[in-house]
């Protein structure tokens, strides 16, 4: 009991010292946003600058959920009162309005990298829908008994509340609904489709100034970013372990932003300027790492914005209602400079770094100088107190000031639930209907998505693309029955995208996403990752295919969903370690299991292309071969020497490949796309070469050269006569089949040109390059 007693002083020190940490930290991030405001200001409204707004994952996650994140509004208590959940909803709604300084109604944009952060979470929400949904078809006939009463009860209501008691009434098998369960996901849903309508949000890659140099920044300048955003990392309280894709995500878009504003410096109309904004408290910091020692001479403002700058009692003009800011940030401005001690005498240059309240600051640095006395000011808090209260209690009344005279931002979200509420009131069968609406909301999100993805992969290929360079299939051609004449009607689809790409007109993008929306998902999210694997976005491409498989309701279409199920996965394992920074075995150890783990995946090919016709089972067995083959020459790269066993395996993939040749040949009389045929026989050919090669150059086996060059002549005479869909990289087998002296160059050549290979591809190369040096 002493011991208790002993302690209770040193905890409530602790919780006071913790209390004003968070206190000041909010006020220095309060602090930036004041000054990085007027200055956005003057530059719209003085020099009629243009303000491009790129937006962090986390921030378009903010706008779909504002009320679960409304602690980033409320800075100083951290209480989550219904007052500042409205307010929350009133910034996101201000963030995605278009209407923020020099804005001009042009829509925010996202980076590549964090569009793949968001699009998981759209597969993460559409797939928790779906779930919602067959909880509720799966109700037994007992259960269904209750939904009289759920009927009365949806269709007197005038709110959503009914709607709710209605399908909890209706729901045991454990699917309830609650506001902060599945009426929440149905509203991000319902925010998706709106950012989705109104055209919210649009590919950073679409922008004039995203050149190639601004999309894929130097590999230097990328780590040098991550290793700032990882050292903060380090230095949080955060226990919670992060992907480290993440970190690379925050990097790359970092350095884009960057580039961006180096584009703009010259030759442009009006001023520009690119802004990323983020709820990231690390980003932001490292940003301000790198503003002090190199940025400010680069550019000259700083690129950076955190949420607590759009809180709209900062931005009421921009906002439709009559309340003056400029008094408000005068008034804060005032006693936040008095609070910190920035007087006249001691000027601190904006942006600040902002700390997190349980660790402490950069030593030299001014927020350093606010946290070092702050055990000596927790005793002395009479004296900071009355500040302190001003700005909680201005904080508090204009928060209700702000939600009072913002009611139309405020109803946008109430309408977005309307149909919701008279779509169940209207129908027979409550239970039916709320699965029927979950059906569509996923489908809507998943539509989202693909439109999404297609527009990012085609922008980027654009920008990849020189004019100048001939069309090709960059790395690979899926072998297709499926011609998407639903979508793109009778014209092929890699040589409609060679010309959209060559081009770089975008035009008939518009109908294509229509389409999209028009047909079923099944058939939208393979056309989606078509389009993500030709232009080598693996894992995109794999999350489309397995999006396919899981809509089709249709056994017809099974047998190509399958085979595109399984290409793309192996494209993917191939390119995994591609954003880690894992030594070369460990690399290839982790690419060998994610291809082992693909082994149910095979059989349900086969057993589908079994139950489908020739053409599908042929397909699925060269296919196959290439799986086998590829899991070879990964296991051959990690062991060393050779084992025997090794090329025992893969001497029975040849006995395969040469069964299937007279499959091959009836199949040229069948009614077929011509494409289909063409491209069957090359992944035929290249996957013979495979063997031939890895024989020869991994295991020491002798090829006879008569057989080498006759394989090669059909290759190169192949490839010249379809050079429309000729996969570029397959010309390597040229030399790596021949003697000839100059292999190691050509090889050298294809690595320059890159041809979106995966990360196995390039490291495989390069020690075939090395092999035929030797």
């Amino acid at each position: 009991m002493v011991a208790a007693d002993a302690e209770t002083p040193e905890r409530e020190i602790t919780y006071r010292l913790r209390k004003l940490a968070a206190y000041f930290s909010a006020c220095l991030d309060l602090r930036n946003s004041i000054t990085l405001q007027k200055e956005d200001e003057s530059f719209a409204r003085e020099d009629r600058g243009s303000i491009r707004y790129v937006l962090d994952s986390n921030m378009v996650r903010f706008f779909l959920d504002p009320m679960r994140e409304s602690a980033y509004v409320n800075p100083f208590s951290g209480e989550e009162t219904p007052a500042y959940r409205k307010l929350a909803i009133i910034t996101a709604e201000f963030v995605f309005s278009r209407e923020m300084e020099g804005q001009w109604g042009v829509p925010a944009s996202i980076s590549e990298e964090h569009m793949v952060e968001l699009s998981k979470h759209m597969d993460k929400l559409s797939r928790r829908l779906d779930k919602h949904a067959t909880k509720l078809e799966s109700v037994t006939p007992e259960e269904a008994g209750l939904q009289e009463e759920a009927i009365r009860l949806a269709q007197s209501g005038g709110d959503i509340a009914a709607s709710v008691e209605a399908f909890n009434s209706t729901t045991a098998t454990g699917a309830h609904w609650p506001e902060d369960g599945i009426l929440n996901e149905l509203r991000e849903a319902q925010m998706l489709e709106r950012i989705r309508r109104q055209d919210l949000l649009l590919p950073m890659s679409l922008d004039e100034n995203a050149t190639i140099e601004v999309l894929k920044p130097s590999p230097q300048a990328v780590n040098s970013w991550e290793a700032r955003i990882k050292e903060q990392r380090q230095e949080t309280s955060q226990k919670k372990k992060r992907n480290p894709k993440k970190d690379t995500a925050d990097a790359v878009t970092a350095e884009q932003i960057v580039q961006l504003n180096r584009n703009v410096t010259e030759g442009t109309l009006a001023p520009t300027r690119y802004v990323l904004i983020t709820l990231d408290r690390n980003l932001f910091n490292a940003a301000v790492d790198w503003w002090e020692t190199e940025g400010h001479e680069e550019l000259d403002f700083f690129p950076f914005r955190r949420i607590s700058q759009y809180i709209p009692f900062l931005n009421t003009e921009r906002l439709p209602n009559s309340l003056s800011s400029g008094q408000i940030g005068k008034d804060l401005k005032v006693a936040l400079d008095s609070l910190l001690g920035m007087g006249t005498r001691r000027r601190y240059k904006v942006p600040l770094y902002i700390p997190e309240p349980t660790v402490s600051p950069p030593k030299g640095s001014f927020a350093g100088e606010v946290f070092t006395p702050l055990r000596w000011i927790s005793n002395q808090w009479e004296g900071v107190g009355p500040v302190q209260r001003m700005i909680v209690n201005l904080w508090r009344d204009m928060t209700e000031r702000v939600n009072y005279l913002n009611p139309e931002l405020l109803s946008r979200r109430d309408e977005a639930f309307e149909s919701f509420r008279e779509y169940l009131s209207n129908s027979p069968n409550t239970r039916q209907a709320a699965v029927t609406y979950l059906r569509q909301a996923v489908e809507r999100i998943d539509k989202f998505n693909l439109e999404l993805s297609i527009a990012h992969s085609i922008a980027s290929e654009i920008i990849k693309r020189p004019a100048n360079q001939p069309a090709q299939a960059v790395r690979g051609m899926p072998v297709l029955r499926e011609q998407f004449d639903l979508i793109i009607g009778d014209q092929p689809l890699y040589p409609l995208l060679d010309r959209v790409v060559l081009k770089q007109d975008v035009a008939p993008l518009s109908s294509i996403v229509k389409r999209i929306d028009e047909t079923e998902l099944w058939r939208s999210a393979f056309f989606a990752g078509c389009v993500a694997f030709w232009v080598g976005q693996w894992d995109g491409a794999a999350v489309y295919a397995r999006r396919a498989v899981a809509a089709s309701r249709s056994e017809e279409r099974r047998a190509e969903l399958t085979y595109f199920q399984v290409l793309t996965a192996r494209f993917a394992a191939l390119d995994m370690p591609s954003n880690t920074t894992l030594e070369l075995q460990p690399a290839l150890s982790r690419i060998y299991d994610e291809l082992t783990n693909m082994e149910h995946d095979i059989d349900e090919m086969l057993k589908a292309a079994a139950e489908s016709d020739l053409f599908a089972q042929c397909r699925a067995r060269v296919e196959r071969t290439h799986w086998i083959l590829s899991r070879a020459y990964v296991q051959a790269f990690r062991q060393n020497p050779w084992s025997q066993d090794l090329g025992v395996s893969v001497s029975s993939i040849l006995d395969e490949l040469n069964l299937l040749r007279d499959d091959l040949a009836t199949l040229s009389n069948e009614n077929l796309p011509v494409e289909a045929l063409k491209t069957m026989q090359i992944e035929h050919l290249v996957g013979i070469a495979g063997v031939y090669i890895f024989q020869e150059k991994l295991t020491g086996a002798s090829v006879d050269s008569a057989i080498k060059q006759d394989l090669a002549s059909s290759i190169k005479a192949w490839v010249g006569k379809n050079p429309g869909i000729a996969p570029s990289l397959y010309k390597v087998t040229l030399p790596l089949l021949s003697d000839n002296p100059d292999a190691a160059d050509q090889i050298d050549t294809i690595l320059r040109e890159g041809h979106h290979m995966t990360w196995f591809d390039q490291i495989a190369l390069s020690q075939m390059r090395d092999l035929a040096l030797a």
